[in-house]
């Protein structure tokens, strides 16, 4: 699902180009593809991600809010959902850090056998470093 506000502007043709077709609303894209893309993936090994546990919480709410550009009233809304849905199973909330500092969030949801990776969000200054790629690369191998 892509918000209308998502950059960049041409995110439609890019998708396209990648084999995503429209399924529904405008916001609804899918794709339904094996795994081989994803070793064609590049991004530097130094970026490190990792599922978080409830202790990460903060931290992931503070880089998902700043990579959404929302305000900082938003961290407290956002730790008290995802407090109660990081426990759930099939939700997995990952965290992406370079040189130990927290730059990108993703999520994982899963059920009955199929998945979808969202919610990617990466700090500006980190943004064209390849942090998407990493974050999408991990949950998809997990």
């Amino acid at each position: 699902m892509l918000s209308p506000s998502c950059s960049p502007d041409d995110l439609e043709q890019r998708l396209i180009a990648h084999g995503f077709k429209l399924s529904g609303d405008p916001e609804y894209w899918l794709a339904l593809k094996d795994g081989g893309a994803i070793e064609s993936l590049k991004f530097p090994v130094d970026i490190e991600v990792h599922e978080i546990g409830q202790g990460e919480l903060p931290d992931f709410c503070r880089i998902m809010a700043a990579a959404f550009e929302m305000p900082d009233e938003m961290i407290p809304v956002l730790y008290h959902n995802f407090s109660f849905v990081n426990v759930l199973p099939g939700i997995h909330n990952y965290l992406a850090c370079v040189n130990e500092k927290p730059v990108g969030t993703g999520r994982l949801f899963s059920y009955a056998g199929y998945s979808s990776f969202g919610s990617t969000g990466v700090l500006p200054e980190a943004r064209d470093y390849g942090i998407g790629y990493a974050l999408y690369a991990h949950a998809y191998n997990d």
